[in-house]
């Protein structure tokens, strides 16, 4: 009996052994698998929650001074002076014009007479529109009566220019007349309206016996 209940025993702890032996080779490949599967799911979970890399930031170039692409100019005043009178050189405020003009002179007492006149008229720049006009010359009158009388023209305005081709004068002076008058030096009053390089001059000569009235036409001419 006892070798019988050792046979047994032995019987079921082998049995036993098997058993077991073969449930450890079933449950391990299913352990793999479940750890292979939640590997998978994390890498899936870090793989949507990973925020892209940035690009990285890339200064823009400074542009070289001396490059090719082309460079706008500063807009350049032009001068409001007219055309006669612009000073080229562009550092002085003088400029030099020469006026040589044909007209008409009117007496008050009804007598009139044509005219000639050649001036100097050195002109000083005070601001970007305003100037100071110089007038020395002479003027021919009864140039077609055929007796010619001589008057000296001096004078000064102040000048004002609208634009380049418009611009008003006012001032006034004295004219010298030749001949055996009692009195050979007369005052005036003169005022212009300029045209680019044309101007109209209208001057008054006051004289004891009549007021004479003097409207010439000129053209400006620099130097």
């Amino acid at each position: 009996m006892g070798y019988i209940r050792k046979g047994v025993l032995g019987y079921v702890v082998l049995s036993l052994f098997l058993i077991n032996q073969v449930s450890a080779k079933q449950v391990k490949p299913k352990k793999l698998k479940a750890r292979a599967t939640t590997t998978a799911t994390r890498t899936r979970s870090t793989a949507t929650t990973t925020t892209p890399a940035t690009a990285p930031q890339i200064p823009p170039t400074e542009v070289k001074k001396n490059s090719a692409s082309p460079v706008t100019e500063p807009y350049k005043k032009v001068s409001s002076a007219p055309l006669s009178e612009r000073n080229t050189a562009g550092s002085s405020s003088r400029f030099n014009v020469f006026q040589v003009g044909a007209g008409a002179m009117f007496d008050s007492d009804g007598g009139n007479s044509g005219a000639l006149s050649l001036t100097y008229n050195p002109t000083y720049s005070l601001a970007s529109s305003l100037s100071l006009k110089g007038y020395l010359g002479g003027i021919l009158s009864n140039v077609f009566a055929g007796s010619l009388f001589a008057m000296g023209d001096l004078g000064l305005t102040l000048k004002y220019d609208f634009s380049s081709s418009l611009s008003i004068e006012g001032g006034g002076g004295m004219q010298y007349w030749s001949g055996t008058m009692l009195r050979n030096v007369h005052p005036q009053i003169k005022a212009a309206l300029g045209f680019d390089i044309f101007q109209i001059t209208y001057a008054s000569v006051f004289d004891s016996l009549a007021t004479t009235h003097q409207i010439l036409g000129a053209l400006s001419f620099k130097i």
